[in-house]
């Protein structure tokens, strides 16, 4: 495994194997993992009210998916090949195992005493877990068609494309429609970037996972320009939670990875920082508390009195949950006791974990972070492409505190999380096998000269 990092092309327009053997089937996966962005404004408490359940953007999303999916079910027949052509290590029994408890929670969902029950929210959970299957069997289809040297630099260059995506996206809509990728947010009372189109904290984590991708990508004026360009997109989305967690990567990068000038210039950024924390502190509080007061930022915007509520709807079904996105949105409002607004999740992936599919799906969600984290920092030392692998799962692991990634609706940052967990866990897995080999063999020399 060592050898394959110099052998793997890292620049940003590098074309893969697979992107030129099998382009219908990558372009339909990084359209799937990008999405729609939401080009209609819900309210407040994230309620979709006159637009209802099936409005513009919901059809759009859905033809997205059932076209994806009708596309790819054609090729697959018509190539007739397997759909996955190598094997692949990427702890599919946890993912399987998640599968089944989510389904079968959503079967079993318990009747609400708040709420009536619509009849559709079995439909709406098994049609999410069907984005779920639909999204792994496009990424593995092109993962495992990739030769074993690149593939590494295959799945670094989706997460790159995934992430500048969004951002092209925004900067681009931003001089033609700002009330789509500039508004105020309700919530807090100011303009945040990201705006309709995309929420201001998914788009900073993206923001934060492309600087890793341009410092440890791309190189000369390029590499500058773009750090910039995402930078000041994650620092425009006001989004407190995205600029911490990537202020801590970078200073991990800076003391773990940095040398000479990197460290050097890390070392004057981190003095003057500390340096303005101490003269502007007053100042850097009221930026935090987005004009709320410090009970927003010792809160954490209310997410503290979900997370409380959340944990109240456990206690009551702590073994079986009360099902996938629609019984665990339903489990919520039945405990929430505010009028203001009404979270669409419980802002949490263990939470949420806990509320969709009980305990049990709670500890397997948090072997697959354990696992994609230990994976990624024993493969960091081997170059950057893996550097990449890691910061992004440090990025994200960190953001899912904050919101579930993989116990809801597939999405982009559940598409980075995939994309980093799959290629980590796998490479990790084949490097294991592959010193395990070298040691029989030196094993076996050792008997034949003895």
């Amino acid at each position: 495994m060592p050898h394959l990092e110099k052998m793997m092309p890292t620049g940003f327009t590098t074309t893969s194997y697979v992107q030129r053997a099998f382009p219908l089937r990558y372009w339909l996966f990084v359209a799937y993992a990008v999405g729609v962005p939401t080009f209609i404004n819900f309210d407040a408490t994230n309620r979709t009210h006159e637009f209802g359940l099936f409005n513009a953007w919901s059809i759009a999303t859905m033809f997205l998916t059932f076209s994806t999916a009708f596309l790819f079910l054609a090729i697959t027949l018509l190539s007739k090949v397997k759909i996955v052509v190598r094997k692949i290590y990427f702890s599919s029994w946890i993912w399987g195992s998640l599968l089944i408890l989510f389904l079968i929670a959503s079967i079993c969902e318990p009747h609400f005493r708040t709420q009536p029950n619509t009849g559709t929210d079995l439909y709406i959970s098994v049609y999410r877990l069907g984005e779920w299957v639909l999204a792994f069997l496009l990424l593995l289809s092109i993962y495992s068609r990739e030769p074993l040297e690149s593939s590494a630099n295959l799945m670094a260059s989706l997460l790159g494309r995934i992430c500048w995506a969004y951002i092209a996206i925004v900067w681009l809509v931003l001089p033609i429609a700002p009330h789509l990728a500039y508004s105020i947010d309700p919530t807090v009372s100011v303009a945040r970037l990201g705006g309709i189109l995309i929420h201001p904290d998914t788009l900073a984590t993206l923001a934060g996972i492309a600087c890793f991708h341009a410092l440890l990508r791309l190189s000369g004026v390029m590499r500058v320009s773009a750090f910039c360009i995402a930078f000041i997109t994650n620092v425009l989305t006001y989004s407190r939670s995205g600029a911490v967690v990537l202020l801590f990567a970078l200073a991990l990068y800076v003391i773990f990875f940095g040398r000479g000038l990197v460290r050097f210039i890390g070392g004057i950024v981190s003095v003057l920082m500390l340096g303005g924390i101490i003269l502007y502190a007053n100042r850097i509080v009221d930026y935090l508390a987005r004009g709320n007061g410090l009970k927003n930022i010792a809160s954490l915007s209310d997410r503290t009195y979900v997370w409380s509520d959340a944990v109240e709807g456990f206690k009551l079904r702590p073994l079986l949950g009360y099902g996938f996105m629609s019984g665990a949105k339903n489990a919520l409002k039945e405990h929430w006791k505010y009028s203001h607004w009404v979270p669409p999740h419980t802002h949490n992936e263990l939470l949420q974990a806990l509320l969709s599919g009980g305990i049990l799906a709670a500890i397997l969600v948090l072997c697959l972070f354990l696992n994609a984290l230990w994976c990624s920092v024993r493969l960091s030392r081997i170059g950057p492409t893996y550097r990449l692998f890691l910061f992004a799962l440090v990025q994200l692991t960190l953001f899912a505190i904050l919101a579930p990634l993989v116990t809801i609706q597939f999405g982009v940052t559940a598409a980075a999380f995939t994309i980093s967990f799959v290629a980590v866990v796998d490479h990790k897995k084949l490097q294991d096998r592959t010193a395990q080999a070298k040691l029989r063999n030196s094993f076996r020399e050792i008997v034949d000269i003895g």
